[in-house]
Parts: C-alpha cells; structure tokens; sequence
C-alpha cells in the first residue's frame, strides 16, 4: 500500500469554497471525493490554474518503549503525548495501567491505556498516536503522516524502570513532486 498526500494552491479559491467539500458525513465524503477529483482534472482541462504537490511514500514517525524484566514500578511514569501514564498495582483512574513482573503484560496493559478513549486523553495523546505491542515492545505509530510526528514526545517522568525509551523518529514527507499549471 502506498501513502500519499495532495497539497494544493490556487489563486481566487476562498475559504468557503474550500469549506464546502470538506466531509462530515459517511455521503458527505463520498461526494467530497467526487468533488476532489473533478477539480484536480480541472488542471489537466485547463479549467484551473495553481500547483499542486504530491507526496508518495509518506512514512509515519514510531516511537518505542522497550520493557524487559520486572517492567515500571508502581507509582512510575512515562509521559507521552503529553498524557502521564502510571504503572499501579491497583489501577484507579484512566490513565493508571496495571503492572506486571510480566513485560509482555505491561506492555499490553500500557497500549490498551494509550489507545482508550478517556475524558483525560481527548484531544490528545488519541489523536496523536496509536499503540501496540509484541514481546514486550510498545510502539507508538504517529496518525499523520510525514516529519511532523517527529515531534511527538515520550520520555519517562523520573524513574521507568526496567524500559528503554526510544523518542519519535522516521517521519519522513517521501518522494515529492511539484506540478504547477498556469
């Protein structure tokens, strides 16, 4: 499967025009599309005028929390995305996992944190990133594509024992092509 992104200017386009094809329905995207489409081949028509940028082979930025041993202590934390994570013997709250002398356990335990949707993740560490894990690893995959999600951040707060942490890194924009039609 290959990524890619369209970024386009043209000249006398206002904002509502622009706001008029924007989705928020399951038909609303569907005609979007439809609409997209046609004024993309408005440049091969001669209908427009502007450029139009392609990126193909997008990459997403991952980050990676590495747990071995007996994994994070309880009380421990791991910011991410600016959400503070716990590691608790008895979780309490939202963003408390619960602990394990199992890595693979609290690997498990940390992603299903991560990725529910909670009244103290909204709008944040949800919307950023998604998370899974195999054997013990915990990888974060940035949800927008490109160098952008090199700015996503991770870090232990204190002490996370027993966890190498690896910050985002590898978002990449791909091969970029530039069309201008005048």
């Amino acid at each position: 499967m290959a990524t890619f992104r369209i970024f386009g200017s043209v000249p006398r386009l206002d904002a509502d025009a622009i706001a008029r094809v924007m989705p928020t329905s399951v038909e609303d995207k569907r005609r979007s599309i439809r609409t997209i489409s046609d004024f993309i081949r408005g440049f091969g028509g001669g209908a427009r005028s502007g450029q139009l940028t392609l990126n193909v082979g997008l990459a997403a930025a991952t980050a990676t929390l590495t747990i071995s041993s007996t994994g994070p202590a309880n009380g421990q934390t791991v910011e991410i995305c600016g959400v503070i994570f716990t590691a608790a013997t008895t979780p309490a709250t939202a963003n408390e996992f619960q602990r394990s002398d199992n890595p693979l356990v609290v690997a498990q335990n940390l992603v299903a944190k991560v990725n529910a949707v909670s009244a103290e993740n909204r709008g944040k560490v949800n919307d950023s990133v998604v998370a899974s894990s195999a054997n013990g690893v915990v990888t974060l995959t940035a949800k927008t594509f490109g160098r952008i999600g090199n700015g996503l951040h991770v870090a232990a707060v204190g002490t996370f024992a027993n966890t190498v942490i690896a910050d985002f890194a590898g978002g990449s924009e791909g091969t970029t092509k530039v069309f201008t039609v005048l």
